[in-house]
């Protein structure tokens, strides 16, 4: 298993960079935020979470095919 500094490549810390939501935050800030993230990939027809249910993390979805839907 890869190491957690190395988890996140530089591609996805631009992609969190360019969110609005971290417009204000650096690359060496983002990188600590990344160390407490978890990458998730998921098949057709998984379900990360539904709409009603509580959470206690947050998800940012990177890409998608097909589209997701709200369940």
């Amino acid at each position: 298993m890869e190491g957690r500094e190395n988890h996140f490549s530089a591609d996805i810390i631009a992609f969190f960079m360019s969110m609005p939501i971290f417009d204000r935050i650096n690359a060496e800030e983002i990188k600590v935020i990344a160390r407490h993230m978890n990458k998730v990939a998921l098949n057709k027809d998984d379900i990360l979470f539904r709409e009603s249910e509580k959470g206690s993390y947050v998800c940012f979805v990177r890409e998608t095919s097909p589209p997701a839907y709200r369940v």
